[in-house]
């Protein structure tokens, strides 16, 4: 039995492209413009800094098809967590989109005539986790002080005040041959053994691995445990974290059950900057 996916972990990534290819409706090809920014897949506002990646897509597929009385949607599947366009108000001859959009969505792009297009794949730039295990946010200060022989303490406190927790993603597969086999969809630990060397800057699917080979000094907006609450909700928060630069030089990795290496475990230390919802 698939394990629900109730955890997303979304990277915010700089989007630079503005040519994201063209759908084709009869034997008009409508192109699609995007814009540049910086976003994350679905954990984020309507705009600003992070915002919703596949909010912009729409957007520009509306603007492009607005000529044709054809409206589109982007959603996730609460089940495999992959992408599936919608086109509302008559079929379309083909969407091509560019290779980067097309990567990033999970390679939807078809030359087949349609209203509904799903990926083969889930898209890049987020971890699914379908179990989480994590110690509460606790407060930490940034102070210089001690204690003298006598026991009066003394220091300086510099104000500066954080949230840090330890984040446990346990049942995750080995790679995404062990999670097909497993007839999983929550995402895998490590990239097959051919994706090895491309970690973090590959096509099609995406694992942990993946994401830390860009976590430094990037920001990721957490949903823990209200993952499929947010995809019909936008009040639903999630946290915005960094991931502590130890663990994405060296992830603390364990099996998730003795002697069986198909399901592993990583432990990650998160450092929260604030919240976020999707309105």
């Amino acid at each position: 039995m698939a394990l629900t996916l109730t955890s997303m972990l979304a990277r915010r990534f700089a989007w630079t492209e503005t040519a994201g290819g063209s759908i084709t409706v009869g034997v008009n090809v409508r192109t699609i413009t995007l814009t540049a920014g910086t976003y994350a897949i679905h954990a984020g506002p309507s705009s600003g800094t992070g915002a919703d990646f596949l909010a912009m897509v729409v957007a520009a597929m509306d603007a492009a098809l607005a000529g044709d009385s054809r409206t589109t949607a982007l959603t996730i599947s609460p089940t495999t967590g992959r992408i599936t366009l919608t086109i509302t108000g008559g079929n379309v001859a083909a969407v091509s989109f560019s290779s980067a959009l097309d990567s990033l969505l999970g390679l939807i792009s078809s030359g087949s005539a349609g209203a509904s297009y799903t990926a083969t794949v889930q898209p890049q730039q987020v971890f699914y986790s379908g179990s989480r295990l994590a110690s509460t946010w606790r407060m930490a200060r940034v102070v210089a002080a001690d204690v003298t022989a006598a026991g009066v303490a003394y220091g300086i406190d510099s104000g500066l005040v954080r949230d840090e927790r330890e984040q446990v993603f346990a049942k995750i597969p080995r790679d995404p041959t062990v999670r097909a086999a497993l007839g999983q969809y929550v995402s895998a630990l490590h990239p097959d053994d051919v994706r090895l060397s491309t970690r973090g800057a590959h096509a099609g699917e995406w694992t942990l691995d993946d994401m830390l080979a860009q976590a430094a000094g990037s920001t990721f907006a957490l949903y823990e445990g209200n993952f499929q609450a947010s995809l019909s909700d936008t009040s639903e928060r999630y946290s915005l974290v960094a991931i502590d630069p130890q663990d994405v030089a060296s992830p603390r990795v364990e099996l998730d059950a003795d002697g069986w290496e198909a399901w592993q475990r990583c432990t990650l230390r998160l450092i929260r900057s604030g919240t976020g919802t999707r309105a």
